[in-house]
């Protein structure tokens, strides 16, 4: 996991940088019978200067978050052994390490 955040920091430093360079771009709006596509920038940034790429998840008691603000060098992983959301912990460690009071 922590490769993958690496990679996604600085995509031009692996052999797969266009394919993180794509999956880093918002995807387009479904149209009608489309569905959404999930990608690791799912979510909108707050702010364009600082986007942050983030996608959660979970399964069978288990969730995981993980975010990266490219521009400031930030990656967070989360994973917890808990059917309970740990997405509050991992936005709150990106915006402790953005702000610089972590």
């Amino acid at each position: 996991m922590l490769r993958f955040l690496a990679a996604n920091l600085d995509p031009a430093s692996t052999p797969l940088a266009a394919q993180l360079e794509r999956i880093q771009r918002p995807p387009a709006p479904a149209g009608p019978g489309n569905g959404r596509r999930a990608r690791l920038a799912d979510r909108p940034p707050a702010r364009p200067a600082r986007a942050m790429l983030w996608h959660n998840g979970g399964t069978n008691g288990f969730r995981s978050f993980v975010g990266v603000i490219r521009d400031a060098g930030i990656a967070v992983v989360v994973l917890g052994n808990t059917a309970r959301s740990v997405d509050w912990l991992g936005l709150r460690l990106v915006r402790a390490l953005a702000t610089g009071a972590g």
